[in-house]
């Protein structure tokens, strides 16, 4: 199913998140960033407590993620969540 990025930004700041998309030569990167501008998705290290906190804190933006990983974007080019 094709989405398209307008559509995955409006999702996220539906919510109060936002996405920055870097394009690289056959894939986009998007990094969705929390209100306070944390990024949310990426290389995070958390203790077993800090990730429950984590995951409950950002619930909504993270199914979000589930929601668009492995889509198609505008047309053809893959986001990588």
């Amino acid at each position: 199913m094709s989405k398209t990025i307008k559509e995955a930004r409006a999702a996220f700041r539906a919510i109060g998140y936002k996405v920055r998309v870097k394009t690289y030569s056959d894939f986009c990167a998007a990094t969705v960033l929390a209100p306070n501008g944390d990024e949310i998705n990426g290389g995070l290290w958390f203790t077993p407590e800090g990730f429950a906190a984590f995951r409950a804190q950002h619930a909504a933006a993270l199914a979000l993620v589930d929601t668009f990983k492995g889509r198609t974007f505008d047309g053809d080019f893959r986001i990588v969540f």
